[in-house]
């Protein structure tokens, strides 16, 4: 049965200018003791995509700490659906439950402090532990100084088994500790989903906990609000989500597993419903975590028996544009904690500070604008001593964002092209702008699709602009192209884009030539010549909602679907996928097949 799990000591004092990637985020500061160990992981400044989700009841006044999650766009988060509705048991339920909380949520990330939560999108799909455990949520505000993480959306559809992974979020350490509020970091390896438990492949994927377990970072394991938290793999071209943290067995510590959903088979509907937000590398003019003048410094530490309080000390940049400090603790539901701020020469005092953050629960942060200072001195206070005190654990997190590079720096370039049909002989191209520092964008095309074929330029842009409208008669087929340049030299191209390739050619006559109690056989005719690969989708006969069961590589013809029941009647659809960075569509779907399997 599967089952969801949401629900600075001063010589330890560690200054971390953070790089963003799974290498760096496995080499973080050694944890202050076994007990700072959270199911055998370590407590991390690093990954700054992975954020917590918190919620303050209508007649609470604290923040609590629920889940985990991960910030896929400027305003958006990927999180798990169960986080959202508790007791929910399909997508209709969850909608409803969504719909009459009275709660006011909120995602605080370690670089940035709280956001408040705008929107909720649930998954129409949506049945717990069946591998569409996704919900996104929608911020007020745009999160700046953190580049969004990217979601896996290449091959492979199914993520093997023995591939190698990060996990990130701010759960208890194991069954017996309510300690949630430390975000940490570990690895794990994939393997069989336990099937018998009801968590199937290829929808979720798994990873054991078993004996003898390795060195803290080395093998880790998910607990309580961990759930929502993101799942890294890298398969060659850098770190993505691959999966969304869902659950796992009934206990958190050894002989256990846990799973995750598999976002890249869900990676259409998360494209669909996060838009162009989750396109974006950049959000704002800020430099971001990971790059050289954006300094963190931090660490973990504890309030013994003897203190209610503890008093830090970092320099920082004098030319800082931004300052940010914030702080997370432990003891779950029951923390509450209290943060004082003083820059340069004020020592922070219960009633003598530069800012302060009161009654805000096991969450809280300050930011300064320009504030002319060397050094941010910290006061954290645990509000309530009597309980948790002399366990309770907390993370300060002091970010610091200098001055821009000089700009007399080529700009960043764009990204994203594409474009839409606005009339007969009229094409929209778009782009994101990346850049703050270009005077223009020029913008190339070359004839058809064959790389011998000379880019020309067709258009000098003026700085600023996203959009560009362009004569293109209808019949005719041009990759295009597009740079930000200024005074100094120009960007990376951005990619390429064919306006006016027709979508790839539908594959036809899918059939079922062999149907069985437990497995049907389907084969389709290929009509394409350029398709990145098939998607092949299934539903129950008289259901609203298709289901992506298997991503095939090109050129194939035939799939064996060995997860049907006898005696039930389905309904199945094959497309053949483009290239949407190409600007090449996906083909329309084949015939709809019915298909009614035998009683056993």
């Amino acid at each position: 049965m599967f089952h969801a799990r949401s629900a600075f000591v001063a010589s330890g004092l560690l200054a971390i200018v953070a790089t963003a990637g799974i290498a760096q985020a496995q080499g973080v500061s050694a944890p202050v003791g076994d007990e700072d160990s959270i199911v055998n992981g370590i407590p991390t400044h690093l990954q700054p995509t992975t954020g917590a989700l918190l919620f303050t009841a209508p007649d609470a006044r604290n923040q609590f700490l629920d889940c985990s999650g991960v910030l896929i766009g400027c305003r958006t988060v990927l999180t798990a659906a169960h986080c959202l509705c508790k007791t929910a048991t399909n997508y209709a339920e969850c909608i409803e439950e969504v719909g009459t909380h009275e709660c006011d949520w909120r995602f605080y990330f370690q670089h940035t402090g709280l956001h408040h939560v705008r929107d909720v999108y649930i998954h129409p799909n949506y049945v717990p532990g069946q591998g569409a455990d996704l919900a996104i949520v929608r911020l007020a505000e745009m999160v700046t100084g953190v580049e969004p993480a990217r979601i896996h959306q290449g091959f492979p559809a199914n993520v093997l088994h023995d591939t190698e992974g990060v996990i990130t979020g701010y759960g208890n350490t194991g069954d017996d500790r309510l300690n949630a509020g430390i975000k940490r970091v570990g690895s794990i390896v994939t393997t069989d989903c336990p099937a018998d438990e009801g968590v199937y492949e290829p929808g979720n994927i798994c990873w054991d906990y078993t004996a003898p377990i390795l060195e803290p970072g080395d093998e880790a394991n998910l607990c309580l609000a961990d759930d929502g938290g993101p799942l890294f793999i890298d398969l060659g071209n850098g770190p993505v989500v691959g999966g969304i943290h869902a659950g796992g067995g009934l206990s958190c510590d050894e002989d256990s597993y846990s799973y995750a959903t598999n976002v890249r088979l869900n990676a259409d509907w998360i494209q669909a419903t996060g838009g162009l937000d989750i396109t974006r590398d950049q959000c704002g003019e800020l430099g971001e975590v990971g790059e050289p003048w954006v300094k963190v410094q931090g660490g973990v530490g504890r309030l013994p028996k003897s203190q209610t309080s503890k008093a830090f000390s970092f320099v920082i940049p004098h030319d800082s544009v931004v300052v940010r400090v914030t702080v997370n603790g432990d003891t779950e539901n029951t923390g509450d904690y209290d943060l004082f701020v003083g820059l340069d020469g004020k020592v922070p005092t219960l009633e003598d500070y530069d800012c302060a953050v009161r009654g805000a629960g096991q969450f809280g942060g300050c930011s300064f604008d320009e504030p002319e200072a060397s050094r941010v001195n910290v006061l954290v206070r645990h509000v309530r001593p009597h309980i948790g005190r002399g366990k309770s654990r907390f993370q300060v997190t002091v970010t610091a964002f200098e001055q821009r590079p000089p700009e007399d720096d080529p700009p960043r370039g764009p990204d994203n092209l594409r474009y839409t049909k606005r009339a007969v002989g009229l094409r929209t191209l778009i782009w994101n702008d990346d850049s703050v520092n270009e005077t223009h964008f020029e913008l190339q095309r070359r004839p058809g699709t064959n790389p011998s074929n000379l880019f020309s330029t067709r258009a000098i842009i003026k700085a600023n602009r996203s959009t560009y409208l362009e004569n293109v008669a209808d019949t005719s087929v041009f990759t295009y192209r597009i740079r930000a340049a200024n005074g100094w030299g120009v960007s990376e191209w951005s990619n390429l884009c064919i306006v006016n390739k027709p979508r790839v050619s539908r594959p036809t006559r899918l059939r079922a030539p062999e149907v069985t109690a437990d497995a049907v056989k389907l084969r389709w005719k290929d009509n394409s010549l350029e398709e990145s690969h098939f998607e092949v989708q299934r539903r129950v006969s008289g259901s609203l909602n298709w289901k992506t069961i298997e991503q095939l590589p090109p050129n194939t013809v035939n799939f064996i679907d060995d997860e049907v029941q006898d005696g039930q009647n389905y309904e199945y659809r094959v497309r053949a996928r483009g290239y949407l960075d190409e600007c090449i569509d996906h083909s329309r779907f084949s015939n709809l097949l019915e298909v009614s399997t035998p009683v056993e």
